[in-house]
């Protein structure tokens, strides 16, 4: 890779610029883990109505083919009964809307600390690191304002 010069100036704002990404990187990966805590919770919990459904359903089923072979209107109220409670396990709890909210939340949260990185990164040269630069060395000058205001070490006549 070739070397390139840059001034002070221009390094201190192209670091200040990856500082500043490195820590919205932090914190969108912060963000990413809480999201995936998040949302295994929410798998979690949809597991758990899945099965709480698959035990009425099995126990409907098994209402249903006494059914087949003698009607009685006790299994039917019991067949009603357990329509009712695998359809209220479709509403969903506090606990399952305050986790949809939240992964929404993160999602946005993590969207847009995505496309403020894509932003600053835009404003950074290709090569992206800035050791990959030499930085121009300050001119050497001896002499003071005193000094170049009364010509002294300077290239012009001496006057006074």
């Amino acid at each position: 890779m070739d070397n390139k010069s840059i001034n002070i100036t221009d390094a201190y704002n192209l670091i200040s610029k990856k500082i500043l990404i490195n820590k919205i990187s932090i914190d969108s990966f912060k963000n990413q883990i809480e999201f995936s805590h998040s949302s295994a919770k929410l798998q979690l919990l949809n597991v758990t109505i899945m099965r709480k459904k698959l035990k009425l359903i099995k126990q409907l089923n098994i209402i249903l083919e006494q059914q087949l072979s003698e009607f009685d209107q006790d299994r039917q109220a019991e067949c009603l009964n357990l329509y009712i409670k695998i359809n209220e396990l479709d509403t969903p709890t506090e606990e399952f809307t305050t986790l949809y909210k939240k992964l929404q939340e993160l999602e946005s949260s993590i969207n847009t600390m995505f496309r403020n990185i894509q932003e600053l990164e835009s404003h950074i040269p290709s090569e992206k690191n800035i050791t990959n630069y030499k930085i121009k060395p300050k001119e050497e000058n001896n002499t003071n304002c005193a000094m170049e205001y009364m010509g002294v070490g300077t290239d012009l006549p001496d006057v006074f």
